[in-house]
């Protein structure tokens, strides 16, 4: 009888679900901070929290009914052909890739908090216009995975209306962003977050399972990794609940400069979807969240996304699926097909190679970004003339006039930047491991340094470093890992500093140079895995092939690197990004950090498996504490995998 407070006090309390009565803004407002308010259906509001906020709400006087004390679905019976599971969704992509191999790259973006695989579909030709839809942020949302899965299998069928489409796009497919939640028919990952209140913008901790920092979940931070390296142009977020779609912005009702293209896009959407009862919602305008993957990918990297709401339940019979399917497989395709004639690509002036930045059209559309590999950008732009602006650290901004005739017809614009304070400079060290604490780096080659280095990334926020001592304390704790640019004012140097991989779980342990290829050693590589020399001032990245993979060695095609010179290679795996420096003369790899656990946060989004909170999966402990989660394991929906 002793070990029943314990078995209590270890035992997660559900997330409760239930709809309460608050027709006016006034009323919905004192849900702030109670519970989350999902959605809004005839005054009627979806809420979630733990019973004693119902309680609460209660006592207030509001109204509640259909109250549940579990938000999650109920587990299947035995052998009942219902939604597809993570593993099922993961097995169907890699068939779907390996039937059309000339169409389709399986992509291992990063790996959950339970150790799952989020797993994406690259389909059509590279350096086309980049389109990304998103599934199962919500675990307890299926046929969102299921219609992302069906638009893939159309797409590389050529089924109508997604026939043809491939000819000139890219698609980046996630059917499955929350596999531990899927798996657990929760709207929460392991960690008890809503991951579609995790992104970071316009976030906020007083939402309700937002997690405890912006990006602080690693199927979070897969996604982001996926868009800071292929911004899609456009995209949208599948979930069940409700039936409509909605448009930025989901935090503010204010209007932004592309309103205009942005309910004509829905309304695209709208006019070709079938669904009873289907309609059209700026996402505020219908109720407020904050750090929504829609929000985030317009605010910060200018994508035109959406958030498509399949159906009011949020996991009807599967019975019903092939229905739904059929209403919105026709919109997606529409809303694929919207023309994108404003193309081009951004140089450097004087080396000629592609070159990342920042476009606006002045006064039309909100900043955007272009692929930061191949230099490339394309926009959805009506008829007319227009003035592109455009930016990047380091260089002089260009102001270049386009005229779109057609919407049908590609207008192909080529921007050269000038460079202005790009400096070929080195700072030392040029790699920070993330268990080396706050660490002086200092530009040898400069005798005087300003006051402040501010470090950039683009899609990320910048950070200023003060000058002390004659050096700039970086914590690499605080940052992303990945390549930083250092800003000195008069001297830009791009992609200068390497934060190093925050665990063990994907890392770098050895490099040579042999006459078959480059030969990388490390742990946890996954499909998808793409490899960059940086050199030069620009330190433009440049593709090394990957000519064979496996978990724990990759082969990269050495032909693109130059024949000498301080030249640095940046991996990109696993939703992991890896450096190693000075390549060419003594290789430093990345060999990781042993401070942070496998599948937990970055450094700058902390581990939140250390917090009291976590209900994500542990080592399983010694002793009479085995004994005691052995009776408490059958509660549980989900299991760890296997080691």
């Amino acid at each position: 009888m002793l070990l029943l407070p314990l078995i209590a006090a270890l035992q997660a309390e559900p997330i409760a679900e239930a709809w309460v009565y608050a027709p006016t803004a006034a009323e919905r407002a004192a849900l702030t901070g109670v519970g989350f308010a999902e959605g809004v259906r005839d005054g009627w509001v979806r809420v979630h929290g733990t019973a004693a906020d119902l309680d609460r709400l209660e006592a207030q006087g509001l109204a509640l009914r259909d109250r549940r004390p579990d938000h999650r679905l109920p587990p299947p019976p035995p052998d009942a052909q219902g939604y597809r599971d993570p593993d099922a969704m993961a097995d169907a992509l890699a068939r779907l890739a390996a039937d059309h191999p000339d169409r389709a790259e399986l992509v291992q973006l990063g790996l959950s908090r339970e150790g799952r695989p989020v797993v994406a579909l690259r389909l059509g030709p590279p350096g086309a216009p980049r389109w990304r839809v998103l599934g199962a942020h919500h675990g307890d949302e299926p046929p969102s995975a299921e219609l992302a899965l069906a638009v893939a299998e159309a797409l590389l069928t050529d089924t109508p209306p997604f026939d043809g489409l491939l000819d000139d796009r890219e698609v980046w497919v996630v059917p499955v962003v929350n596999p531990d939640g899927l798996a657990a028919g929760s709207r929460y990952n392991a960690d008890d977050v809503d991951l579609n209140r995790n992104y970071g913008y316009q976030w906020s901790s007083t939402t309700f399972g937002a997690g405890p920092a912006p990006f602080s979940e690693p199927e979070t931070r897969a996604v982001r990794t996926l868009a800071l390296r292929s911004p899609p142009a456009a995209g949208l977020s599948l979930h069940t609940g409700e039936t409509n779609i909605g448009y930025v912005f989901n935090y503010t009702t204010d209007d932004t400069v592309e309103e205009p293209r942005l309910i004509d896009l829905a309304a695209a959407y709208d006019d070709a979807c079938t669904q009873p009862g289907f309609w059209v919602t700026q996402g505020a305008e219908w109720y407020v969240t904050r750090g929504d993957t829609n929000d985030w990918s317009f605010g910060v990297q200018g994508t035109l996304d959406f958030t498509v709401e399949m159906s009011t339940e949020k996991a009807p019979d599967i019975a019903a699926l092939p229905g739904l399917l059929d209403h919105h497989m026709p919109a997606v395709a529409a809303l694929l097909s919207t023309p994108a004639p404003l193309r081009g690509q951004v140089l450097d002036a004087t080396s000629g190679r592609p070159l990342a930045a920042t476009l606006q059209v002045v006064n039309e559309t909100w900043t955007f970004d272009n692929d930061p590999i191949t230099g490339r950008f394309a926009r959805p732009l009506e008829p007319g003339e227009h003035q592109l602006l455009v930016s990047a650290p380091g260089y002089r901004p260009a102001r270049v006039g386009v005229v779109i005739t057609d919407p049908s017809e590609i207008t192909t614009t080529s921007v050269s930047l000038r460079r202005d304070t790009l400096a070929e400079l080195r700072p030392e060290p040029a790699l920070l491991a993330v268990d080396a604490g706050p660490s002086a780096v200092t530009i040898p080659a400069l005798d005087v340094l300003p006051d402040t280095l501010t470090l950039r990334r683009r899609g990320l926020d910048p950070v200023v470093v003060p000058l002390d001592d004659g050096a700039y304390t970086v914590d690499p704790a605080a940052l992303t890992s990945g390549p930083w640019t250092l800003d000195l004012g008069d001297a830009v140097l791009p992609r200068a500093l390497f934060i190093g991989t925050p665990d063990l779980q994907t890392r770098v342990v050895d490099v040579s140079l042999g006459a078959d290829g480059l030969w990388v050693t490390g742990e946890g590589f996954a499909p998808g895995t793409r490899a960059f020399a940086l050199w030069g001032p620009d330190r433009a990245p440049v593709p090394l092939p990957v000519l064979a993979e496996t978990d724990a060695v990759l082969r990269l095609d050495p032909t693109p690197l130059p024949v000498g010179g301080t030249v640095d290679l940046w991996v990109v795996s696993n939703g992991r990004e890896l450096a190693v420096v000075d390549l060419l003369g003594e290789p430093t790899p990345d060999t990781g950090a042993s401070t942070v656990d496998t599948g937990g946060g970055t450094p700058d989004e902390p581990d939140v498996r250390s917090s009291p909170g976590y209900r994500g999966c542990q080592s399983t402990p010694a002793g009479p504490i085995w004994l005691l989660l052995l009776l408490i394991a059958p509660l549980r929906r989900t299991r760890c995998p296997a080691p």
